[in-house]
């Protein structure tokens, strides 16, 4: 801006744009200050220019550091040199506005790493989850039927993101505290599956979470849990991967767990009749379900097939007796 003839205007961004980062022009290109030493010889100023110009002479930079000791956070520092005399890729296909298909999850994992490095409290506090928590309890048990609890939840509550989860977790905890199992909570699992990939990874989640603390349930509400996630399932509104976090073995299974597997497959039996043998049997999900039907140790193949057998499903273990019978 100043190699030309300088105007009030050039000057006034020079000199502004040199007090935020002096100390550092100091120290790589300290030739910079001459040339506002020459400007100001040279008297071709405005009155005004020339006092912007002398302010900035008269700075001492080594009080005013490029980066704050408190905002110095990076153990290591890269120099990035460019020369105006470079071929650079403009990017200009950043010019054009792209919807990020993760948008969502991409903005949590933006706030927890702000929270790390700037040491930022989080943004909902304990009280805010309480009372959101009790304001979604109140319009799902006061909601006619699902469709006016999802219609309540989404323009009323508006979801913000990052709290997807807590919405979750009330669908399910409220879906516990029936006597038996309601479908109204199903289908309203399902609404929110399709209206964003953010509630299908927390259902995901929260099906992990549930089967490791199984144990914690009483008979009861592990049964509505298996039900729940079973009509889900049979929806086709959660993903059926979620099914491989569940080892099918005699070493790697509970009481607990064994009543929710039990469950969880008589029900989605009987929700997609034989249309569950087919599910299993896709070529494309068998990697995903091999640790429910185990085929690294005959032991284990038997405990499968023996449990299922017992549960009145031994027909959808079929692939797994060839596969034994052929060891023999």
């Amino acid at each position: 801006m100043l190699l030309g003839e300088p105007s009030g205007d050039t000057v006034e961004v020079a000199v502004a744009f040199v007090k935020e980062c002096g100390a550092t022009l100091l120290e790589v290109s300290p030739r910079v200050f001459d040339i506002f030493r020459g400007i100001l010889q040279e008297g071709d100023l405005e009155y005004t220019s020339k006092c912007l110009v002398e302010s900035l002479v008269s700075i001492n930079f080594e009080n005013h550091k490029a980066i704050r000791p408190e905002l110095d956070l990076l153990d290591e520092k890269v120099t990035h040199i460019i020369s105006l005399f470079d071929e650079i890729d403009p990017e200009t296909s950043l010019d054009v506005f792209k919807p990020d298909p993760e948008f969502h999850q991409n903005e949590r994992k933006y706030e927890q790493l702000k929270r790390k490095i700037l040491g930022e409290e989080e943004d909902h506090t304990e009280t805010d989850l309480v009372s959101l928590r009790r304001k979604i309890y109140q319009t799902i048990t006061s909601s006619l039927n699902y469709e006016d609890a999802g219609h309540k939840l989404l323009q009323l509550l508006r979801i913000k993101p990052g709290q997807e989860m807590e919405l979750c977790v009330m669908i399910l905890e409220c879906c516990t505290e029936e006597i038996t199992y309601r479908s109204f909570y199903g289908h309203l699992a399902h609404r929110f599956c399709l209206k964003s990939k953010a509630y299908i990874e927390c259902f995901k989640n929260l099906f992990v979470q549930q089967y490791v603390t199984l144990h914690r349930l009483e008979t009861n509400k592990l049964r509505i849990v298996a039900m729940f996630f079973a009509h889900v399932l049979a929806a086709d509104a959660l993903p059926w991967e979620v099914l491989g976090n569940i080892r099918l073995t005699e070493e790697d299974t509970t009481t607990f767990s064994r009543i929710f597997v039990k469950i969880l497959f008589q029900e989605l039996s009987e929700k997609l009749g034989v249309g569950l043998d087919e599910k299993l049997q896709d070529p494309a999900m068998e990697e995903t379900f091999e640790p429910i039907f185990p085929k690294d140790h005959p032991k284990n193949m038997r405990f499968s097939m023996k449990f299922f057998t017992f549960i009145g499903l031994g027909g959808i273990t079929g692939k797994l007796r060839q596969l034994l019978q052929a060891l023999y």
